[in-house]
């Protein structure tokens, strides 16, 4: 009886629910549901997007009674929250994002049941290893989506996953249908880069019908169950677990949409510093006649007008003047030891002195002190991009690396190669907290190479062995790296997988910190070297199916299987580890204009070969040069195209439908010159020097979206055109940097005097906030018609200032410092009685008032809400009410807009938030009354 009765609720939702949400927009049914619970709205949006929900949380937890929990939390969350969403446009990717975190809270609780049973998690039976590896890649997916742009990941969630037609998609986001296309193609971008550093492909995901929300059926006592968030049944339905799921959720809701700004402005600016350090090569530098005649070639001496000089002291470990000690630069274009003449030889007193180019001491650059028997040290330059009166400190060199390479029986590995890669340090030389760090990270299974605090220089750099062969009795011996110094190894045989790790040198456990992949060893370690599955195949021209020569074959974690194309077309790949799947990438270069291709093949039995064979598509190259604008001297950066929608060729490629790049076009070296790899027919390229501040930007934020790039900061493209790519006969192409503006100012007290010592973000593109030593600053990359945000702080005198800089304006500006301002209150709870002993944080915020500006706001308030900019100490507040529920914030900053957070303890933990109020303004020198602050029991946007 109860069955058939749910049925007929079940029946009763869906057939109300495909007539409303067949026929009204999400953000109809919402308001619907928010104003009037409205049950057929509700189940209009549980038809629609039930299949997406239920996909993302069998993706994730893999167990169906676990998903259907989640399925159900996460519509309780929406029924709860529906009146606080504020983009409802962008519902399927609202969803998407609750119901992975819902998820992914599910699979933290339930490991941790399992850990406290003693249990462990077993695979289904039937169910193949390679099923199980795949579904964990399937989330990989989720877990990068929540990463994107909001609007690149709201179009992606509806036509990628939920299998919404771009003109669907269109009308539902309130776009039109090319810009829904746009963003699909920068989503895809994104995704395909940031899997292929995890070693996933983009485009199988995609393949795969379990992505598929449309594909995945919602079972019908489960729509009920999610029917009585909305009223249709009652609300004993919901499981007391399911509720508290999704109150768990709720409560960490608040403080991911405070991060999503960050992450947003932290996307561009990693893209501004790809335009700048990361991506580009450094011009060509003049070297400078050394003091000593050790010297292994002769230097030429700069021009003093292009010199700036480099000093400083090295001491030896003691702390003791160091003498004999050579200096080095190295900057972003040197390949070998030859490209790194020694500058510098310190004296008895360990002073040393020298000039160097200009050019040399730009950002990426690097100054390296290195003697025989210790362990080198090197310093990034200071203020103004200089190296003076640096000091650098040697340390001992007498823990070498001693590693044995063994297969999985045991056995010793002969004549594999071990390459060194890079070596790390810590500032304050003391690993040991960082090895605490790796080693929670591993077992929380969050598995990086990230640096973590450390300070890494490239091997050829260090001066340090580049590479060791292992005996034959599987052993090697490093040395030159110094003590507590991580080194990055690569080890390669032709017998055994390929792989990387990394080792410090100081005691540790024999098996290492960390096992297994992305280990860690300490100084001396055994390295268990897993067996090699061989691919061999052709790599042929799509369309003449000719045999292509010199083309690269990459495999496996990192790349680090690699082979050639022969004469022939053929390659042989060995040192890809043997798994379930396999994912081999091709890709082209300079003087083979073919775009990149991928390749997944299943598991074979044995190590036989398994054979692939590619067919690449021919694009055009166009090539072109950087210039100065005003000098007509070349100028290092990059260029990237794009090929725009209303290509009509366009669909006749494949190549941008996801998965690994591994071939480099774009990149313009000292010479200006570039290369890049297009489609034939209508184009754009956008082009940016590597000195982001020294040129102009050639378009707004709305030009770029017009072209179809809209995800790309336009502070950092220094020109950008349309072209129409004809394969017969490519145009080379100039782009000319118009100079950017500078304009000078100065800090001045309350009292119009000048004031040393303030705090300043903004006065460059990218860069992070600093202290000013005297009053005076320069403000650099100014253009016309566009304004800077200048934030400034005292925080010793209690005074500070936020400014709107124009750049068009002349003379130099003399900012005056205001009196900081005060927030107070009161939190109450819903029957208005006071809460005590709550924490409440102040938290500035310019988003919405300066939201043009992401660099600044990237500089201002941190990144990815994982670690806070350097303004949050001088600008965050914090109190704790009273017994009569008041708080009050002193120094904030005037101009600006804050957020006032209560919590029960720490605002970054779960079940903490109480309420929140946002956008309230300060003004200088004066107190704002908040009033009273309401304890909210929904979720807050």
């Amino acid at each position: 009886m109860v069955n058939t009765q749910l049925g007929a609720v079940v029946r009763h939702i869906r057939r109300i629910g495909a007539a409303e949400g067949g026929r009204k927009m999400d953000e109809e049914l919402l308001a619907a549901f928010a104003a009037g619970n409205d049950q057929a709205a509700f189940a209009g949006l549980v038809t629609r997007y039930g299949p997406l929900v239920l996909g993302v949380c069998r993706r994730v937890l893999r167990h169906e009674h676990d998903a259907e929990d989640a399925f159900q939390a996460t519509f309780l969350v929406l029924a709860r929250g529906a009146g606080a969403i504020r983009k409802r446009e962008s519902l399927g990717s609202w969803l998407h994002g609750v119901a992975y975190r819902v998820a992914m809270r599910a699979k933290r609780q339930a490991e941790l049941r399992r850990t406290h049973e003693g249990r462990a998690r077993t695979v289904a039976p039937g169910d193949p290893a390679w099923k199980a590896a795949w579904q964990e890649v399937q989330v990989l997916l989720d877990e990068e989506i929540q990463e994107l742009p909001e609007k690149c990941r709201a179009a992606f969630v509806l036509c990628c996953l939920d299998g919404v037609a771009q003109a669907e998609a269109a009308r539902r986001l309130g776009v039109k249908e090319g810009t829904v296309w746009s963003r699909l193609a920068q989503a895809r971008k994104l995704l395909k880069e940031r899997l292929a550093r995890r070693g996933v492909s983009l485009a199988a995901l995609l393949a795969a019908g379990a992505l598929t929300g449309r594909a995945t059926a919602v079972p019908l006592a489960l729509s009920a169950s999610v029917a009585s968030g909305a009223g249709a049944v009652p609300a004993g339905t919901v499981a007391a677990h399911v509720l508290a799921l999704a109150k768990g959720v709720e409560k960490t809701m608040l403080l991911t949409t405070i991060k999503t700004s960050a992450l947003l402005l932290l996307t561009a600016s990693l893209l501004a510093l790809g335009f700048g350090a990361a991506l580009h090569p450094r011009a060509g530098a003049q070297p400078t006649e050394a003091q000593t005649p050790e010297n292994s070639k002769a230097l030429a001496t700069p021009k003093a007008a292009d010199a700036v000089e480099v000093s400083g002291q090295v001491l030896g470990p003691d702390g003791e003047p160091f003498a004999g000690a050579k200096l080095f630069l190295w900057t972003e274009d040197v390949k070998t030891k030859d490209d790194m003449p020694v500058r510098a030889t310190t004296g008895p007193d360990g002073r040393f002195r020298f000039a160097a180019p200009k050019a040399d001491l730009g950002r990426g650059a690097k100054l390296v002190a290195a003697a025989e028997g210790h362990g080198p040290d090197w310093k990034e330059p200071g203020k103004g991009d200089k190296f003076d009166e640096v000091t650098m400190k040697l340390v001992k060199d007498d823990v070498p690396i001693v590693g044995r390479i063994l297969d999985l029986e045991g056995r010793p590995v002969a004549g594999a190669a071990v390459d060194v890669v890079r070596l790390s340090k810590r500032s304050d030389g003391d690993l040991a907290a960082w090895v605490g760090r790796q080693v929670a990270r591993a077992k929380s299974r969050v598995h990086s190479y990230e640096q973590d605090g450390l300070d890494t220089l490239p091997a050829v750099a260090a001066g340090v062995p580049g590479a060791a062969t292992t005996d034959k009795d599987g052993r090697f011996r490093l040395t030159g790296f110094g003590r507590d110094r991580v080194v990055r190894l690569e080890v390669r045989g032709p017998t055994i997988a390929h792989t990387s790790f990394r080792a410090a040198t100081r005691a540790g456990p024999p098996r290492g910190w960390v096992e297994g992949d992305f280990a860690l060893y300490a100084s001396t370690f055994d390295h268990i070297a897993g067996p090699t599955k061989e691919f061999v195949g052709t790599v042929r021209d799509k369309r003449t199916g000719q045999p292509l020569a010199g083309v690269r074959v990459e495999g496996g974690p990192d790349h680090l299987a690699r082979a050639t194309t022969d004469a022939k077309g053929a390659y042989r790949l060995v040192g890809v580890p043997k798994g379930p799947n396999y994912l081999i990438a091709v890709g082209g270069g300079k003087g083979r204009p073919y775009f990149d291709a991928n390749a997944h093949a299943a598991d074979t039995p044995g190590l036989e070969p398994i054979r692939v064979d590619f067919a690449l598509e021919r694009g055009v190259e166009v090539t072109g040069r950087l210039t100065d604008k005003e000098t007509g001297k070349p100028v290092p950066g990059a260029v990237m195209y794009f090929p725009l929608p209303d290509n009509p060729r366009l669909k006749d490629y494949t190549a941008f439908g996801g998965g690994v790049i591994i071939s480099d076009w774009g990149k313009a070296g000292a010479d200006g010159r570039f290369t890049v790899l297009a489609v034939p027919g209508p184009g754009a390229l956008t082009a940016g020097a590597a000195e982001v501040n020294r040129y102009l930007p050639a378009a707004t934020a709305g030009e770029l979206r017009g072209l179809g790039v809209l995800s790309l900061p336009a502070a950092t493209m220094h020109a950008v055109a349309r072209l129409e790519v004809d394969e017969n006969d490519p145009k080379p192409l100039t782009f000319a940097f118009a100079r950017a503006r500078s304009r000078t100012g100065s800090v001045v007290g309350p009292d119009g005097k000048p004031l040393a010592g303030a705090h300043v973000a903004g006065l460059r593109v990218g860069d992070e906030p600093r202290r000013l030593e005297g009053p005076g600053f320069v403000a650099e990359g100014l253009a016309a018609k566009r304004t800077r945000l200048l934030i400034f702080l005292h925080p010793e005198k209690k005074i500070g200032k936020v400014v709107a800089f124009p750049g068009d304006e002349e003379g130099a500006l003399a900012v005056r410092l205001e009196p900081l301002g005060a927030l107070a209150g009161r939190v109450v709870d819903a029957d208005g009685k006071p809460l005590s002993e709550l924490k409440v944080t102040a938290y500035p915020t310019v988003r919405g008032v300066y939201d043009n500006l992401p660099h600044e706001l990237h500089a201002f308030q941190g990144g990815f809400g994982i670690a806070p900019a350097p303004w949050s100490k001088f600008t965050a507040r914090e109190a704790v009410t009273g017994a009569d529920g008041t708080f009050r914030f002193d120094g904030l900053l005037p101009g600006l807009v804050y957020d006032v957070h209560a919590s029960r303890g720490d605002l970054a933990k779960p079940n903490t938030l109480v309420v929140s109020r946002r956008r309230v303004g300060v003004e200088a020198g004066k107190t704002s009354d908040l009033g009273d602050l309401k304890e909210s029991a929904a979720p807050i946007p």
